[in-house]
């Protein structure tokens, strides 16, 4: 509720370190619904103060810490984290881009084939996003085999949700067109 108020009181909070205290918590905190609440805030934050949240999180530490939250959840903790994490990289390509140099493909590609359907939705709009920002999108789909694993997910015994099908398609044309290029 802290990011909801005025300009002159988010500038105060930073003044006194709360979007850095944010960012801590996401090193030493286990309680998954805290660590959802942080990603909320951040992403909103974000929405009224770009360049603050942007210089603030795209430090090693911090950028890490977001990695290891994501790559730790999973189940019910994965799906609650994405929303937030979706926001906050599809408003800030530096932050998306510094998640994806730190490797953030291969525990999205291992979410990729381990979750149900809904959080696949997510997981294919989290990968959508990466691909889209990154700055070379043709090292991306070699280094990862993004179109192999694509792919393989189509091909998946019992199929997934038809908009989930069809988000994967979606991308799968636009990789092809990049390796055309």
């Amino acid at each position: 509720q802290l990011v909801h108020t005025s300009p002159g009181v988010r500038e105060e909070l930073a003044t006194n370190g709360i979007l850095t205290l944010f960012l801590e918590l996401l090193l030493c905190e286990t309680d998954i619904q805290l660590l959802v609440m942080v990603l909320e805030a951040l992403a909103l934050w974000h929405s009224f103060d770009q360049e603050l949240v942007e210089a603030t999180t795209i430090n090693n530490t911090y950028i890490s810490a977001i990695l290891n939250v994501f790559t730790q959840a999973d189940g019910v903790a994965l799906a609650q984290i994405l929303t937030p994490l979706i926001k906050l990289m599809d408003k800030s390509r530096k932050i998306n881009r510094a998640l994806a140099a730190s490797g953030l493909l291969p525990p999205l590609i291992g979410h990729l084939h381990n979750s149900d359907a809904i959080t696949r939705l997510q997981l294919v709009q989290l990968t959508r996003l990466v691909y889209k920002d990154h700055p070379r999108p043709k090292v991306l789909i070699a280094e990862y085999d993004l179109a192999g694993e694509l792919r393989q997910l189509l091909a998946r015994p019992g199929g997934s949700m038809v908009l989930v099908n069809q988000l994967i398609r979606d991308l799968l044309k636009a990789l092809d067109i990049n390796s055309l290029l």
